[in-house]
């Protein structure tokens, strides 16, 4: 293929995708309004000027779109926690912080693709809504491990770790119905703030921490510990 062909080739890709982030925007937009049933395929083909044969030619069916919805908010979030979960160069406080920044830009940068899916999920087929709480679980868990990765470590305080992972996502889940662009703060702001709120909320601070050597101080940290487990237990 000749350098002329790549760039037509690339050009047309390049057109594809965005034709195709503006119906999942656009059909975001209207499930959330109108409900996923009933919002039509010549609905979301009116109301980007494209007739129904060309919507058909990006996705076959509104279930397809709903599909795609579910996969273009979990696919990044994905890799960018295995990223995260792999990196053993990094505390469990850099990971959580990295993981709630990461989570809040995406939902703010989102919009209505962000808040729809939790709003459809009586809407959604058997298949999808399995695999949308598949993928829910999963995020789920990195947030438990991440907390109670802390916790060993004596980075965090002694905590039930999948409340508190329930706590620290619907903190970012609930961003994204909030958050108005006119705002004073910048998305990367609020991210940043609400990766604080997480981890003042967890860190036990240099005060709570027993000081290098001294036994007694550890002891009496280790019997807090085992106090706040067994609360825990009860």
């Amino acid at each position: 293929m000749n350098d002329t062909a790549t760039l037509t080739a690339s050009r047309s890709t390049a057109r594809k995708d965005l034709v195709r982030d503006e119906l999942l925007g656009k059909a975001a937009e209207l499930f959330s309004r109108r409900g996923y049933a009933n919002t039509t395929i010549q609905d979301i083909a009116r109301e980007l000027g494209l007739s129904r044969s060309s919507l058909y030619h990006y996705f076959p069916s509104k279930e397809e779109l709903l599909r795609a919805l579910i996969e273009a908010e979990t696919a990044g979030s994905f890799e960018f926690l295995g990223k995260l979960r792999d990196d053993t160069s990094l505390t469990a406080g850099e990971r959580l912080r990295q993981a709630v920044r990461s989570s809040v830009a995406r939902r703010l940068a989102g919009g209505a693709s962000m808040r729809i899916l939790e709003r459809l999920e009586s809407d959604m087929p058997e298949e999808l809504l399995m695999q949308f709480n598949r993928v829910r679980r999963q995020i789920l868990q990195f947030y438990i491990d991440i907390v109670e990765a802390g916790i060993r470590s004596g980075e965090f305080r002694v905590v039930d770790s999948k409340l508190t992972a329930f706590a620290v996502l619907g903190m970012c889940n609930w961003t994204a119905w909030w958050y108005s662009p006119a705002g004073s703060r910048s998305p990367e702001q609020i991210a940043d703030s609400m990766a604080d709120f997480a981890l003042n909320a967890l860190e036990r601070g240099d005060a709570a921490k027993p000081s290098p050597g001294t036994l007694g101080s550890a002891i009496r940290q280790l019997k807090d510990d085992i106090a706040a487990l067994e609360r825990l237990a009860k």
